[in-house]
Parts: structure tokens; C-alpha cells; sequence
């Protein structure tokens, strides 16, 4: 299956630099994050998280193609999307700039290329999940055992650090491919359900 061209190749000691500093330090301008209930400054972590594992997957060429930005989806209420928007303004990623929508019930979010779940949604992980199988969409959820239940990266807060967990198995099932630099910076890497 032929993919989009590596984009993090020869800027990958730069960036997981970058990704191990910000994930594993949990910090962002110095507040930590708490587990308790999720905070501004929580998402802004998450929301730079998500901006930099764009760097580091690879699309089909086909999920890509005559598409001039990279949409991220988020499903859920929460401060992430406004905190996206902030964050990716101005940015791009694979020569395309990035985009950051709410996806409402009923709208269809195989449009995406990265789905964001949020904890307000977790009930409807598995039916989001559902629809997006075969789908070249990146899966992204803060809810308990995310990755295990078959979403492909789970964001969980460890001692007030940001941190997350991969299913390789899921996001290659999507056709989608990720950078062992990405692997090596996960807490873990689950075995996939489905």
C-alpha cells in the first residue's frame, strides 16, 4: 500500500526531543496537570501532543490526496477544541495547514484524519470506533483503557505528567503507519482489541 512521504525524516532527534521533554516532563510553562479534573492547562499539553503525533504518522497517500489540510476532529465538550484552534493556528503539517473542528452527533467523522474522543464522550467510544473500522483515521481518547478497547493512541495522566499509550495494531488495521520514535516515547504499547 503505498503512503504519503515519511514526514519525519531527518527531523526526528529534534522533535522526540521535543515530544520527550513535553510528555514526560508533564508541564506546560511550568503548571502540572491534575488527575482529578481536567485543566486548561491539561489541554494545552494534549492539544501540543496532538499537533506533534501529526509529525510523526503516516497516511495513505489516498487519505491525503486533493485534501489541502489535515482536519482534527473532536467529539466531546471540553476547552480541546478552542485550545486547538489556538495552538495549530498558522501551523502545517505534510505541506498542509491543520485544521480543528467539533464533530456534533450525527455528522460523520471518517471526514477527519485525526478523531479526538474526549472524556465527556467516553460512552460513545465504542460506536465511534465502529464506524471509523478500515477508516485512515488516527483515534485519539482520554477515557480509561482507550488504547486496550482498540483506539490507537490513550492519553492518562500519571502523577500530574500527560502521557500516552499506543495500539500499533489498531493503526496499522486503519493503514496508517507510526513512527517507532512515537512508539519509543509511549508508556506503552497495547495489543489491540478487534
Amino acid at each position: 500500500m503505498p503512503t504519503a512521504k515519511s514526514p519525519y525524516t531527518g527531523r526526528r532527534p529534534a522533535l522526540a526531543a521535543w515530544l520527550c521533554i513535553l510528555g514526560l516532563a508533564g508541564l506546560l510553562g511550568g503548571r502540572p496537570v491534575h488527575a482529578e479534573a481536567p485543566s486548561a492547562a491539561e489541554y494545552e499539553v494534549k492539544a501540543a501532543f496532538l499537533y506533534n503525533f501529526l509529525k510523526f504518522v503516516d497516511w495513505p497517500a489516498r487519505a491525503l490526496e486533493g485534501r489541502d489540510a489535515i482536519v482534527i476532529g473532536v467529539i466531546g465538550e471540553g476547552p480541546l477544541a478552542p485550545t486547538l484552534e489556538r495552538t495549530l493556528q498558522g501551523k502545517t503539517v505534510h505541506e498542509r495547514r491543520i485544521v480543528a473542528q467539533r464533530i456534533a452527533p450525527g455528522d460523520e467523522p471518517r471526514t477527519c484524519h485525526v478523531v479526538f474522543i474526549g472524556a465527556s464522550a467516553a460512552a460513545q467510544t465504542g460506536e465511534v470506533l465502529k464506524r471509523l473500522e478500515g477508516a485512515s483515521v488516527l483515534t485519539v481518547g482520554e477515557s480509561e483503557r482507550f488504547a486496550a478497547s482498540g483506539g490507537m493512541i490513550g492519553f492518562k495522566v500519571e502523577a500530574d505528567k500527560v502521557r500516552f499509550e499506543i495500539n500499533r495494531d489498531a493503526a496499522e488495521r486503519s493503514g496508517l503507519r507510526l513512527s517507532s520514535q512515537l512508539l519509543k516515547l509511549a508508556t506503552n504499547v497495547v495489543a489491540g482489541s478487534r
